[in-house]
């Protein structure tokens, strides 16, 4: 849920801070106060395309800050993919100047207005008078009704059933069109696997070569070194003799004191460590003694690094490409058989992944039957009792080969909605009005249980009045049960309704217009339910009007508990 919003220089708001609460909070003010702009500062921090008009006369830039609770644990998984440490609140602060320029972070590290949508599009459902437009896309019905039905285990299905129908498919591709293609293929194959197969690569070959050029290289150096060495530790009065005549000197004296006996020990010990070292050095001036040729080494290494462009940068990648061309070649040179068995694999996935497409259809059309007949019920306590609301999925097709699937199945969705008697359904897209608009979308959030924290509803009560307007305060109050309402609205029966009142009001100062938002105290709400029935804070009988409006909402809202 939004925990609070910051807002500074949008539009006539210099300075705001709106703290919300779980459940239905109501906006309110007199027309043309800024109420829009409240909700134009929320989709800015949520990631809508910025505009320089919405920063205030006079000003260089714009801020809005949002801070999110308790949302959903998903949005860990998409924080830790951008490297953003989670905690208990997700914090968005959002920048834009007059020059075009700005920044987005999200607990306080950068990110991209891409990034920033994928995150909060889990987290606000926002609708106004053309976000919730959305809905007259036949993709974003479908997906409506994927979300009622809960079928995304048949999704999950039909995804991985033709995941091995195009496998089985590329395989198909991979034999070869006619028989002089697969037969130069053929030829390409067996070369390229005796060309392996001769050079007889090793692990760990190439790397011995380099080692043993390297010493080639540089033979005279080593031997030089190693010479001087050997003779540093063992020629006449070298570094072993000095050592024994040192021991020597100290023998007659270590049983005068423990001391002595140490030191001769210690040089001793050291004289054993040198003679191992001349022995070592002698080793290895032995083994310099080689006879490989540079050449050969140079010759080796170019067959390495041949089959290192050609075939793979490692051993294991060659040997990757080794393993991978002889199942090529045996396919190949047993193509009738591999291609029958293929067709055969390829009409058994086929005819499955139809048979997964009509389970998905038959489990779609069984929740829609119920799901338009829930939302035409909706639709008449909202005001419009002939409302007729179905979902078109056209014809299944019969099954043929000819299909081409989709990760979506066959069903073609469309939503075909009438308002009045007498009228044939038609798609919707074609006949709602913004007015229908709103009270449908309120009648399908009454049946889908969203897994997003907030819904924000912009005048979605437009057109409405009398009894329709008492249902949708109702509505509202069944929706915040389960989850944070934001609403902007005009009526006295929603305000009524409201959990938290926020007034938008405007006012003047040094010549200057401003737009503030301050949270209602009881005898505020009443107040300005009052002005919202039309009549005034001296009005004893709307002000009694506006408390009984506000007690019989307590009293339904606590029936919902």
């Amino acid at each position: 849920m939004i925990l609070s919003l910051n807002i500074k220089n949008v539009a006539l708001i210099s300075q705001a801070d709106i703290e919300f609460t779980s459940g239905l909070n109501i906006l309110s003010g007199e027309t043309g106060s800024g109420k829009s702009v409240i909700l134009d500062s929320i989709n800015f921090v949520l990631g809508a395309k910025a505009d320089k008009n919405m920063i205030r006369h006079g000003e260089d830039s714009c801020i809005v800050t949002c801070v999110f609770r308790d949302y959903p644990t998903k949005i860990n998984d998409f924080l830790a993919e951008y490297d953003i440490e989670a905690g208990e609140e997700i914090i968005i602060k959002r920048k834009f100047d007059i020059n075009g320029n700005g920044y987005i972070k999200l607990n306080g590290e950068n990110v991209t207005a891409t990034m920033l949508r994928k995150i909060t599009s889990t987290l606000v459902d926002v609708h106004g008078q053309s976000e919730h437009f959305s809905l007259l896309s036949k993709q974003n019905q479908l997906d409506c009704i994927d979300y009622g039905a809960q079928t995304q285990s048949y999704l999950d299905e039909l995804k991985l059933s033709l995941t091995t129908l195009n496998s089985f498919k590329k395989q198909l591709e991979s034999l070869g069109g006619n028989a002089e293609t697969r037969k130069q293929k053929i030829e390409l194959l067996e070369y390229q696997i005796n060309e392996i197969d001769k050079a007889c690569l090793k692990e760990g070959e190439y790397e011995q070569l380099l080692e043993r050029k390297n010493k080639l290289l540089n033979l005279e150096k080593l031997t030089t070194a190693l010479s001087s060495a050997h003779s540093a530790l063992n020629d006449e009065n070298g570094a072993i003799d000095c050592l024994y005549s040192a021991e020597h000197s100290l023998k007659p004296i270590q049983e005068i004191d423990n001391e002595y006996a140490k030191l001769c020990e210690r040089l001793n010990n050291l004289g054993e460590e040198i003679n191992d070292i001349s022995e070592e050095i002698s080793s290895i001036l032995y083994d310099l003694d080689i006879d490989d040729n540079i050449d050969d080494i140079e010759q080796r290494l170019d067959v390495y690094n041949s089959f290192f462009r050609k075939y793979g940068k490692s051993i294991t990648e060659i040997n990757e490409f080794y393993e991978k061309a002889n199942t090529e070649l045996n396919q190949l040179l047993n193509f009738d058989k591999t291609y029958a068995d293929l067709l055969l694999n390829i009409q058994k996935c086929h005819k499955q992944t139809y048979e997964i497409c009509l389970k998905l259809s038959n489990k779609r059309k069984n929740y829609a039957t119920d799901f338009c007949s829930a939302v035409v019920n909706k639709l008449s306590e909202l005001g419009m009792p002939k409302a007729q609301f179905i979902v078109d999925f056209g014809e299944f097709p019969s099954y043929s080969t000819e299909i081409a699937f989709n990760s979506y199945g066959l069903d073609k969705v469309e939503f075909l909605f009438s308002a009045n008697a007498g009228e044939p359904v038609k798609p919707l897209s074609k006949i709602i009005s913004g007015g229908e608009m709103s009270r449908f979308m309120l009648a399908l959030k009454t049946q889908l249980t969203s897994g997003l924290g907030t819904y924000i509803f912009d005048e979605i009560d437009a057109g409405i009045s009398g009894v329709t307007a008492t249902t949708v305060a109702k509505q509202f109050a069944q929706i915040s049960k389960e989850r944070q309402v934001i609403a902007i609205s005009h009526l006295p029966q929603i305000a009524a309704m409201s959990d938290r009142s926020l007034l938008i009001y405007k006012f003047e100062n040094d010549g200057k217009t401003y737009t503030d938002v301050k949270l209602l105290s009881s005898d505020q709400k009443a107040q300005e339910i009052t002005r919202l029935i039309g009549g005034s804070s001296i009005d004893e009988v709307a002000m009694k009007h506006a408390t009984n409006m506000i007690n019989e909402s307590i009293e339904y809202k606590n029936s919902l508990k």
